[in-house]
């Protein structure tokens, strides 16, 4: 695992710098500072202020948000103000983009229950569903009888397969997690996973790379996951690409898929599962362990409360 432990310890390192979505953005500014004539910061954050709220702000602390935007020190907490913040800059259709799927680490769009006839929603609900069939399509005999699935149809057990391959990617014994899955599976995760397939709210891109990597293992890599997240709507991997709290995710997990290959070519679909297996364990636990955790693949809150 040395080769591991040295792209972990680079990606924490790495993690320090500057958001290189935060310097495209500062550079957004000066462009508007140049148009508008403005030569100072604050003067600048208060025209952005104006042109986002319709109104003078009251008091300089009302603007302190914008100049944590600019610093990199926060993001605008919801789609809405990053759209505004946008428009405010008169970023074009394309800069606009930019701003919610690579700065914002966002879907180009969402969708509820009102989405239901709509031509976008349907393409990716379809794209969802054929990731889903195929996954569960992978499920060997033996495993849909350790899961008590008899009917043939492991649909309505989704969960329950979802739950226990996530727990092969983290910390945890088999053993200990054949125990607890039932669980783990709460009903709470249940209504969250049961969103997320329908593609219905505001999923981060994060979590939507997980359910990519439980759902399409062992087969595969970069490409299949960019068509994924392209499909719905979010950017490729892109090892210059950064968490909204600076986290070099994305080259972190390009170069373990480019291990995954190098060690698992021309090995069988069990032997690669495990390799992975070995590799995401051994991944969670050091970042678990030096606090990173928004860098684990495979965490999410189900899951953890379930170790105590």
């Amino acid at each position: 695992m040395n080769e591991l432990k040295k792209i972990l310890d680079d990606t924490i390192l790495k993690s320090l710098d500057m958001r290189p979505e935060v310097k495209w953005l500062q550079e957004k500014y000066d462009l508007f500072m140049q148009k508008n004539n403005l030569t100072s910061k604050m003067k600048t954050d208060e025209l952005l202020y104006e042109k986002m709220y319709a109104a003078l702000p009251e008091r300089n602390s009302q603007m302190t948000k914008l100049r944590l935007w600019r610093t990199g020190h926060h993001i605008p907490s919801d789609r809405n103000q990053i759209l505004m913040l946008g428009k405010a800059l008169g970023l074009s259709g394309e800069d606009q983009q930019y701003l919610m799927q690579v700065y914002a680490d966002r879907s180009d769009m969402i969708f509820d229950t009102a989405s239901l006839d709509n031509a976008a929603y349907q393409e990716r609900l379809k794209m969802m569903d054929t990731m889903i069939q195929e996954y569960l399509m992978k499920l060997h005999p033996a495993e849909l009888i350790q899961f008590k699935i008899f009917s043939g149809d492991p649909l309505p057990s989704l969960r329950h397969i979802y739950f226990s391959h996530a727990c092969e990617y983290t910390f945890r014994s088999n053993k200990n997690d054949i125990k607890n899955i039932s669980r783990m599976a709460s009903i709470s995760y249940g209504s969250e996973l049961l969103r997320n397939t329908k593609l219905l709210g505001d999923i981060p891109r994060k979590t939507m790379i997980r359910h990519i990597l439980i759902m399409c293992i062992p087969f595969i890599n970069e490409r299949v996951i960019n068509t994924y997240l392209s499909a719905f709507g979010y950017c490729s991997l892109d090892p210059e690409h950064t968490l909204t709290g600076g986290e070099r995710f994305d080259a972190m997990l390009l170069q373990i898929l480019d291990l995954y290959h190098d060690c698992c070519q021309h090995k069988s679909p069990k032997e690669c599962i495990e390799w992975l297996q070995g590799a995401f364990r051994y991944t969670d636990q050091y970042l678990r362990a030096q606090g990173k955790n928004r860098l684990r693949p495979f965490y999410f809150k189900t899951l953890e409360k379930e170790e105590t």
